[in-house]
């Protein structure tokens, strides 16, 4: 695992320093029939460090409302399309998430300048929190200030993502992404930082462009070669609907859990 000093910017420790916490913690291991986790890499640290055998653990992902994603109207996309003001040819690219240090958009803007000297593209980021001025600020020194279209919080965000060519996520510190989850069920390729869980959701990269995190260069690389290549963000935004729909809907999701209630229940009558 990352050396959480690298973390200074979360709220709190990712695992607990407690004694007491981790002594709890392996004595009700004990007593667990099974360890439900999103992803792969949390559940095997959380066994690992509770000394609960790894044949307990089910990784179950969260789940998003696809269903929600399809039932957008082509009369609400016109709307946010109206609003954004979209110039002919120009390749809209989007994140959601707080404006906060943890989310990156420092990089993500340094890469956008780099790649707006090359290609029509523009940023939609959504969101809000503690860093709005700041990052306005660094847009208006990069000399992209045009190209970044700052939405604030939204409650329409399927419809956003409709709107959206590709999506990008430059975190530093991502333990799962379900923004990416939505835009993946939105269908769009996705440019990624290659930190915590993003690799697992992306399938490998295969449904998702991966980078180092803090390197504006490669994550400019990434978005240029997104940006000018339909038949990539083609590829890439279909494999990634279909990991969403498979994976991460709601209804996989319950579906899930229930095979893992009727394993443990049919476990218990044996």
């Amino acid at each position: 695992m990352t050396d959480e000093s690298e973390y200074s910017f979360l709220p709190q420790p990712l695992q607990t320093r407690s004694r007491r916490n981790h002594l709890r913690n392996r004595l009700l291991g004990r007593l667990m029939t099974r360890v439900a986790a999103v992803s792969t890499r949390t559940g095997q640290t959380f066994c690992e460090s509770s000394g609960i055998p790894k044949r307990k653990l089910r990784v179950i992902g969260y789940g998003v409302d696809i269903d929600g994603v399809d039932r957008v109207s082509a009369e609400e996309v016109n709307r946010v399309r109206a609003e954004l003001h979209r110039a002919p040819g120009e390749v809209l690219v989007g994140s959601v998430g707080r404006l906060v240090e943890q989310k990156d958009y420092p990089t993500q803007l340094r890469a956008l300048a780099l790649v707006a000297r090359r290609w029509p593209l523009r940023m939609v980021i959504a969101g809000a929190g503690p860093l709005a001025s700041q990052l306005a600020g660094i847009a208006q020194r990069l000399g992209i200030a045009d190209r970044v279209s700052w939405l604030g919080e939204r409650s329409d965000i399927p419809t956003m993502l409709r709107c959206l060519d590709a999506f990008v996520i430059a975190s530093k510190f991502e333990p799962f992404g379900l923004s990416v989850l939505e835009a993946m069920a939105a269908g769009l390729p996705i440019v990624s930082t290659d930190v915590n869980e993003l690799p697992e959701i992306l399938d490998g990269g295969r449904a998702g462009m991966l980078v180092p995190a803090g390197r504006p260069e490669d994550l400019a690389e990434a978005l240029e070669r997104v940006s000018a290549d339909p038949e990539l963000r083609a590829r890439l935004g279909t494999h990634a609907r279909n990991i969403a729909r498979s994976r991460y809907s709601l209804r996989a999701a319950v579906s899930a859990y229930v095979n893992l209630y009727d394993e443990v229940i049919d476990e218990g009558a044996r």
